[in-house]
């Protein structure tokens, strides 16, 4: 692959051609699924001592606190258990609705480095833009080749 140059002009190497031996790990890194976990864990450790001392809570609060608890286990569990993959049909992560985009989809992409989680945001013709996270060197790298095939 010869290196790509200032110009606007893509990288010679197309990105289903590139990723044709798929690039995968995990959505988060290990800081953040860490960080997750041990906040949850905190927040149902606190939850059950409140609902132990207060036995006498109103059904409606309590409904509430389940609905967002079960909120925050379902978004917990693809923080820990999320993938992102770029391969040669495009760009996946999971998610509560997956995140999924094919190369011809994409016009534009941005890396940004966030503290826990770089991410990779994706520009598309069909809506707001969207996040895909990358929780290891691997796909940090890859999202710096996609961000330089992309670039204008």
């Amino acid at each position: 692959m010869s290196a790509p140059d200032d110009s606007t002009e893509p990288a010679s190497v197309l990105p289903e051609h590139r990723f044709a031996q798929a690039v995968s790990g995990p959505s988060y890194t290990l800081w953040a699924r860490a960080t997750t976990a041990s906040t949850v864990a905190s927040l149902l450790l606190y939850g059950g001592q409140v609902l132990l001392k207060r036995p006498d809570v109103a059904w409606p609060v309590l409904m509430l606190m389940a609905a967002g608890g079960g909120v925050l286990l379902m978004s917990t569990w693809y923080i820990l258990t999320g993938k992102t993959t770029i391969d040669g049909r495009g760009i996946r992560q999971d998610w509560l609705t997956p995140k999924e985009f094919a190369w011809h989809e994409i016009s534009r992409v941005r890396l940004v480095r966030m503290p826990l989680v770089p991410r990779l945001v994706v520009m598309t013709g069909r809506g707001p833009f969207k996040a895909v996270h990358g929780g290891n060197k691997t796909l940090v790298e890859a999202f710096r080749e996609v961000e330089t095939f992309y670039r204008h």
